[in-house]
């Protein structure tokens, strides 16, 4: 089983990234936080603003067209008629600040979205600027990435684990909302999260003897459920057939897992981090066991993992 003897430990991260589109799980509807990627061939495209979806159109700010662009293109502002030229194999497209239309070498184009601007900064549509230089782009739903020109498969797996890594550690220090009951415990000796696989945006928070259950949304993480439990005990619990203890005593309302899980037990006083994964009928596979402090990695994410993914 994943608890082992007790060993005080070092809390390394909980988890998420607000987004912009909700998912079902169980009885509740959750935002989703994995923020949009850009991948072209050479990997994740990095950018200060991130990338959002207005109207079903995602919207990127100017600089990132020169990151993914072909070398014979060129994008211009002109600050004092709000437009934005891209130049690009003998095509000119010419997009003015909340136009509905485009010109291209001379003609109008219908737009989906204007460009806009966004707290002083320029975002046009990425698919139509993409496709106006010649490159294919697309939309993965699933794990939020649009990918531009011909990425292959191994780049796009490398960007998704990239992506939910960062899902699941970069908001280590967002403001809790807890559910204001302080049920007993002695203490913390070893911390387990566990996640949905492939997701970041809900998750449990076990130590020896207490399970907490959060979701994230408007940059905070929201307690749902907490309870005590006996791992000593062995149980089977409804809907959490990752969890094989007796549960005590609960707050909130129970949570129902519907796939796979993704654990990752912490033992920070021997800098230890066992990463793995529980099928539905609680079957337990470990896929790496890692120096946290070494990796600087507090999530790792495994393709074994992604193809647990339906």
């Amino acid at each position: 089983m994943i608890h082992t003897k007790p060993i005080v430990s070092i809390i390394l991260g909980a988890i998420f990234a607000v987004g912009l589109i909700t998912s079902p799980l169980g009885n509740y509807t959750y935002a989703t936080p994995n923020p949009i990627q850009i991948v072209s061939e050479n990997g994740i495209i990095s950018s200060d603003i991130a990338p959002y979806v207005l109207d079903g159109v995602t919207l990127v700010p100017i600089h990132v067209i020169n990151k993914l662009a072909k070398k014979d293109t060129r994008v211009t502002w002109d600050n004092t008629i709000k437009t934005v030229t891209v130049t690009s194999t003998g095509k000119q497209t010419i997009l003015q600040i909340n136009q509905s239309h485009a010109m291209q070498n001379g003609q109008p184009i219908a737009l989906s979205q204007a460009a806009i601007l966004k707290d002083g900064r320029v975002m046009v549509p990425l698919r139509f600027i993409g496709e106006s230089i010649g490159e294919k782009v697309s939309w993965d739903a699933q794990n939020r990435m649009v990918t531009i020109g011909d990425v292959s498969s191994t780049t796009q797996q490398a960007a998704i684990i990239q992506a939910l890594q960062t899902a699941r550690t970069v908001n280590t220090e967002l403001e809790s909302v807890t559910l204001g009951a302080e049920l007993p415990t002695i203490g913390i000796q070893t911390i387990i999260q566990y996640f949905p696989v492939g997701r970041s945006d809900v998750y449990f928070d076990s130590t020896d003897d207490l399970i907490s259950y959060y979701k994230v949304e408007n940059n905070k993480r929201y307690e749902l459920w907490t309870a005590n439990y006996k791992m000593d005990v062995p149980a089977k619990n409804e809907g959490l057939p990752f969890f094989p203890y007796t549960i005590t005593k609960e707050v909130g309302k129970r949570p129902t897992m519907t796939t796979p899980m993704a654990y990752y037990v912490f033992r920070g006083a021997i800098s230890d981090l066992r990463y793995g994964v529980i099928d539905m009928n609680g079957k337990e596979t470990e896929i790496s066991q890692t120096d946290p402090s070494q990796t600087k990695v507090g999530f790792p994410v495994s393709p074994k993992e992604l193809s647990l993914i339906k």
